[in-house]
C-alpha cells in the first residue's frame, strides 16, 4: 500500500498531459474544447431564454458576449466554416440545434432577430455593432477585398457605430473604419481596397472585438 501510494505521488506531480500527443495536438484539443464549451453554454441560454427563466436585457448581453467569444475561438482553429463546425459537434456528439442555428445561421441573438427586449435599445445597437464588426473581420480574413466586397460590410459597421453615442471618439474600432471608410471614394469597385486595410492584423482586429465587449459590459 505505502509503495502504490508513493507511486500515485510521484505521477500527481505536475500538469497531467495526453501520452503521446504533440503540441499540435495538444492545442487542437483546447481548441475543440473551447468551441464545445461555447456551443454547450449558447445551446443552455438560449433554452432558458425560452422557458423565460432569463430576462431579455441579460439574455441580450451574454448571448452577444458568446457569439464574439464562438467567432474569435473560431479564428484560432481549424473549423472556418459552418460545415466544420457541424462536423465538430458530431465528432463529439453535441446535440445543440438553437446553438447552431444562433451561432452558424443567424449570428445575433434572438431579442436582435426578433425583438422582445424591453429596455435593451442599447444593448440590441451593441449586439448589431458586434455582429457587423465580426462579418467585416470575416470578409478581409477571407481576402474578400475588392471595394464591392468590403464597402458594403464597413459602411454598415460605421452606421452601427454612431447609434451608439457613449462610445468614445477615439474608440480603436470608429477611427479604424473611417480610416478604411474615406479612400472607398472615386475607387471602382472590383480595385483591391487599400493596402492598409487588408494588412490590419489579426492581433488589431481581436483587440478591437474585444474592447467593443468591454464597453458592452460597462454600459450593460
Amino acid at each position: 500500500r505505502f509503495y502504490f501510494w508513493i507511486r500515485l505521488s510521484e505521477m500527481s506531480e505536475g500538469p497531467i498531459r495526453p501520452f503521446g500527443t504533440s503540441r499540435a495536438e495538444r492545442d487542437r484539443f483546447d481548441q475543440d474544447r473551447d468551441l464545445y464549451t461555447i456551443i454547450v453554454c449558447v445551446e443552455h441560454l438560449e433554452r432558458a431564454y425560452v422557458r423565460n427563466a432569463v430576462s431579455a436585457d441579460k439574455y441580450t448581453e451574454e448571448c452577444t458576449k458568446l457569439i464574439a467569444q464562438f467567432k474569435t475561438a473560431q479564428i484560432n482553429s481549424e473549423y472556418k466554416t459552418a460545415k466544420d463546425i457541424r462536423a465538430l459537434m458530431e465528432k463529439y456528439e453535441i446535440d445543440s440545434k438553437l446553438a447552431a442555428h444562433r451561432l452558424l445561421e443567424i449570428g445575433v441573438p434572438s431579442t436582435v432577430e426578433f425583438g422582445g427586449a424591453k429596455t435593451s435599445a442599447h444593448a440590441k445597437d451593441v449586439a448589431e455593432t458586434v455582429h457587423s464588426f465580426i462579418t467585416l473581420m470575416d470578409t478581409v480574413r477571407l481576402d474578400m477585398v475588392a471595394v464591392d466586397q468590403v464597402f458594403p460590410e464597413l459602411d454598415e459597421l460605421l452606421e452601427c457605430l454612431n447609434r451608439i453615442p457613449s462610445l468614445p471618439p477615439d474608440f480603436t474600432g470608429r477611427v479604424k473604419a473611417r480610416e478604411w471608410y474615406v479612400p472607398c471614394f472615386g475607387l471602382r469597385a472590383r480595385v483591391c481596397f487599400p493596402c492598409s486595410a487588408s494588412a490590419y492584423t489579426r492581433d488589431d482586429r481581436l483587440a478591437t472585438l474585444n474592447k467593443m465587449q468591454a464597453h458592452e459590459e460597462l454600459s450593460a
